[in-house]
């Protein structure tokens, strides 16, 4: 399976950077069938304290990705197109993108649009889902 990223404008700060390190790691997660590993980008909660310890973070059924496991085997390509990171603070920012993703037997890319909103705990960045 081929992953890629393109970005609409380069990350240049240090959050930005470390942002788009986790984008690229999510990449290659789905790349290599690591889910499991994938699930740790995720963060269970809304708008905790900084302080909050991450074994605090309670996880429920993540739908984003049952739907990576399902369709997983059949997909051929996945690029985030045109990515956006905007951060808004020294603890939240929020990436904007567009989504293809190439399945067996189709010729033709399904595109939709996505937002991630991230939060900063422990100095490590983290996807919310809530």
């Amino acid at each position: 399976m081929r992953v890629a990223i393109n970005y609409l404008e380069r990350p240049a700060t240090e959050e930005e950077l470390q942002i788009a390190e986790l984008l690229e790691q999510m990449l290659k997660l789905i790349q290599h069938n690591e889910l499991e590993t994938l699930e740790t980008f995720y963060h269970y909660g809304t708008n905790l304290p900084e302080n909050t310890e991450v074994g605090d973070i309670t996880s429920k059924e993540n739908k984003r990705l049952k739907n990576i496991r399902e369709g997983r085997p059949k997909m051929k390509e996945l690029v985030f197109r045109d990515v956006l990171i905007r951060v808004k603070s020294a603890i939240e920012a929020t990436v904007f993108f567009q989504r293809a993703v190439l399945l067996s037997g189709e010729w033709r890319h399904r595109v939709s649009s996505r937002v991630l909103n991230l939060q900063k705990i422990q100095n490590r960045w983290y996807i919310l889902y809530s």
